[in-house]
């Protein structure tokens, strides 16, 4: 197939079913087999939504559907298959024959269809515990945030994304200041979640034998860290204003307004069993959105 064979192709897939070739749809959600994408089970009662995980192809799209992202600017339509389709940027970057055309069906793509990107994302990271409280039978939560209430959520993503995707990142920091803002407004490489309600765990109940099997696994790795593992499920609202947190070097990030959709306890970082999972979404009729329910800084009571 040549080129112009497989851009009309293209043209037709962006027009007709974008959302397959760029992994939007349920269908694509349920082949995937890298990881980036997990269909809640449904004894979890997450109804099935989607939710991403933050991988460079999900922000950008997620600066696409809150419009940080300038369909009039030819950068940020080239940035766009840069970072979701490196093979074919590194391809026809450079033909000024070809590219044009790409570009024209790109955006016209990324105009009709932005609303439909995904707004739900996924977080993984560590939450320390203190001791075992043998009466109340619960772990203390260490993090500060977590025991008073979390209303900011930084996930530090520069430390956790391994995929530069296309060399993105290398390109940026390269840059001089003022291209590096122009960059990094329409596609940041660190953001910040700003909950509609704070999130509050200040302990863990876990029964005697469970709290055995943590304790037993924390001595076999005898690394010192008394860490499980959180799945925090968000589902962004609305781009809010830039912002940045007081532990960050960033001091103009996005913030999202979000509301927490639940989460998942695992004893290791496979996150295979979960040993707790926190709803915090109700079912609705079915002519209206989900919407979360009133008790997200809802205490555990031992």
């Amino acid at each position: 197939m040549s080129f112009r064979q497989f851009f009309q192709l293209c043209v037709v897939c962006f027009v007709i079913g974008g959302a397959v070739f760029f992994g939007n749809s349920p269908g694509w959600a349920e082949q995937t087999t890298d990881n980036s994408v997990i269909k809640i089970p449904k004894e979890v009662t997450f109804e099935e939504n989607v939710y991403h995980r933050s991988d460079w192809q999900f922000l950008s799209k997620l600066s696409w559907w809150s419009g940080l992202a300038d369909p009039e600017q030819e950068g940020h339509v080239d940035m766009f298959i840069r970072l979701n389709e490196c093979d074919m940027y590194l391809q026809y970057r450079n033909d000024e024959f070809e590219w044009p055309p790409l570009r024209d069906a790109m955006k016209k793509y990324l105009v009709e269809n932005k609303k439909t990107f995904p707004h739900r994302v996924y977080f993984d990271f560590p939450v320390a515990l203190g001791a075992y409280n043998l009466q109340k039978e619960i772990f203390v939560v260490e993090a500060e945030q977590l025991k008073k209430g979390m209303r900011n959520f930084y996930p530090n993503l520069m430390e956790n994304l391994k995929d530069t995707s296309c060399g993105y990142t290398d390109m940026v920091y390269d840059l001089p200041n003022s291209l590096k803002e122009f960059w990094l407004k329409a596609y940041p490489t660190e953001v910040l979640f700003r909950f509609v309600r704070p999130m509050s765990l200040p302990y863990l109940k876990v029964d005697k034998d469970s709290a055995r099997t943590i304790v037993n696994l924390w001595k076999q790795k005898n690394n010192g860290n008394r860490d499980v593992y959180m799945r925090l499920y968000l589902t962004i609202d609305s781009f809010l204003e830039y912002d940045g947190p007081q532990n960050s070097p960033y001091k103009s990030l996005p913030v999202y307004m979000s509301m927490i959709d639940g989460y998942q306890i695992f004893i290791e970082d496979t996150m295979d069993v979960p040993i707790l999972t926190k709803v915090f979404r109700k079912k609705r009729p079915a002519s209206q959105t989900d919407v979360p329910e009133d008790s997200e800084t809802e205490a555990q009571t031992p």
